[in-house]
């Protein structure tokens, strides 16, 4: 399995097959929010109330006491990552990963996806694994060192 770039129309493909696309940045961008959104979804049990039926964002937060905003966020995220989609208003989770995240499925994975929450803290410190090298801004590319020299 590979985590990898899906492309939403002919443009962007050819876009993708001319090396236009940096594709760094997409995954940078998305493969953290739509794991910490995966994990926050089942832990808050959305995706359990959505095993049983679609739902707004507005009566999944009313149901598990949550807030709109940030459930209509995870819920948004897990669309764009092709776990849910949005038929009006309502999400649902995709026919093909009902059958990993409906609880009465003999194939269920929900309770790995609610122990993945501390993969979180784990790689929170990937900077410490590797030397505590820390970037002193967001606009170099070049590591230092925890003093602020130039490594």
């Amino acid at each position: 399995m590979r985590l990898g770039i899906r492309y939403d129309d002919l443009k962007e493909r050819v876009g993708g097959m001319l090396n236009l696309v940096p594709e760094p940045i997409g995954l940078s961008m998305l493969a953290m929010p739509a794991a910490r959104s995966l994990q926050i979804a089942q832990s808050t049990g959305m995706l359990g109330q959505l095993a049983a039926g679609p739902a707004t964002a507005a009566q999944l937060a009313q149901r598990l006491g949550l807030r709109e905003q940030g459930t209509s966020r995870v819920l948004e995220v897990l669309s764009t990552a092709g776990i849910l989609r949005l038929k009006g208003e309502r999400f649902e989770i995709v026919p093909r990963q009902r059958k990993w995240l409906d609880p009465d499925s003999p194939a269920y994975v929900g309770d790995f996806l609610a122990d993945n929450v501390h993969y979180w803290e784990w790689w929170q410190d990937l900077e410490g694994w590797c030397g505590t090298v820390v970037p002193s801004s967001s606009t170099t590319s070049r590591p230092r060192t925890p003093t602020g020299g130039v490594t």
